[in-house]
């Protein structure tokens, strides 16, 4: 089934399966497709640092506020254990301003990893 984010763009599209889904399954699709989430990011961090565009991030700019959440996900991404950690005050605070600044439903976000999903 697709996403709502890419139903209100008019996007549709099903996947059919041969077996049934096993909890087993989903589990494992949940954990890749947070690999995938968080390494695109990594990557696009990897990317625009090797251009420059991290030297002095100007958040009054376009774009600004997003390229520091970047970097800052980046960093979270790959100097900890990727687990959303509820006594870390600086990991609190990237979560929120991500949910807030992607519209994102913290309802949606399960709470034992930092979550790049449902955009709304």
């Amino acid at each position: 089934m697709t996403a709502p984010y890419y139903l209100s763009r008019g996007y549709e599209a099903q996947v059919q399966l041969k077996e049934p889904i096993s909890a087993e399954f989903i589990e494992r699709n949940k954990q890749l497709g947070q690999w995938i989430n968080e390494n695109i990011l990594i990557r696009l961090y990897g990317i625009l640092n090797y251009h420059g565009l991290f030297r002095r991030i100007d958040q009054d700019l376009p774009g600004g506020r997003e390229m520091d959440l970047l970097r800052r996900m980046r960093n979270a991404f790959t100097k900890t254990p990727l687990n959303y950690h509820p006594n870390d005050k600086e990991n609190i605070r990237l979560r929120k301003e991500v949910i807030r600044c992607f519209g994102l439903k913290e309802k949606n976000s399960r709470k034992s990893r930092f979550q790049l999903q449902s955009i709304q």
